[in-house]
């Protein structure tokens, strides 16, 4: 089943796409970088779709397939998979959590907005 509230991000105009409605909805943004081999990866999808719908009014959430989307992943420096980065609306990097950590997701997706 798909999760229709996690975004895939497949090149840069969906890229450009998201961080336009962040702003628009002034919610805070969460990308979740992937791949398909990465068996962490998988185990945390299902909790990463399960917070989508929990935090949807504050959050937007995204998934980029590090080997699909290499260009992104470049731009992100991301090394790791998972990989999970956390933007304000405003676009500008956060945060970064390595691996499938999903109590410190939560924890950083529960704190106030006070951007």
């Amino acid at each position: 089943m798909i999760n229709m509230t996690v975004k895939e991000i497949d090149d840069m105009d969906d890229w450009k796409a998201l961080f336009e409605e962040a702003a628009l909805s002034d919610k805070r943004v969460v990308i979740q970088f992937s791949a398909e081999w990465c068996v962490p990866c998988k185990r945390v999808s299902p909790v990463i779709d399960q917070l989508s719908e929990e935090f949807e009014e504050s959050w937007l959430f995204a998934k980029v397939d590090n080997d699909k989307s290499s260009d992104i992943s470049e731009l992100e420096d991301i090394r790791v998979m998972p990989t999970f980065v956390f933007y304000k609306s405003s676009g500008e990097k956060y945060n970064k959590i390595q691996g499938a950590k999903d109590t410190a997701i939560r924890s950083e997706l529960s704190l106030p907005m006070d951007y």
